[in-house]
């Protein structure tokens, strides 16, 4: 009885699971997605920015930090039209469409990771 309870309760969380799958993974909704990403992200992020700046009194500072945090939204936006450009042109199961995305994805993580060291805050160490 609970061998069969438990295999029920497996089978359903893989149908539920399959069923999110399918839904997410379709093109045209990933492309909605991140669309309505990159236009809600700053937005969102300066409204919640000034309510948090309004609560701790500190609202320039929340409301540009809300505006950062924002526009993640619009740069993976951007970052999907690249890949998505790549991979039109050469083909899903290209290997040079492949390394070509690797590399540019590289390039603009390692570009954003020396960005963020240069320009953090020092820590009292």
């Amino acid at each position: 009885m609970v061998r069969q309870l438990m295999r029920t309760c497996i089978l359903l969380r893989l149908y539920v699971l399959k069923t999110i799958l399918d839904y997410i993974l379709v093109e045209e909704r990933l492309d909605s997605f991140f669309v309505i990403l990159g236009w809600a992200g700053p937005l969102l992020g300066i409204l919640t920015g000034l309510i948090w700046g309004s609560i701790t009194r500190q609202l320039k500072g929340s409301t540009i930090r809300g505006a950062c945090i924002g526009s993640v939204g619009p740069f993976l936006l951007v970052m999907w039209l690249i890949y998505n450009g790549v991979i039109d042109h050469f083909g899903l199961d290209s290997v040079r469409g492949l390394m070509i995305n690797l590399v540019i994805f590289a390039v603009i993580g390692a570009v954003i990771g020396i960005f963020f060291r240069r320009f953090r805050r020092p820590t009292g160490s």
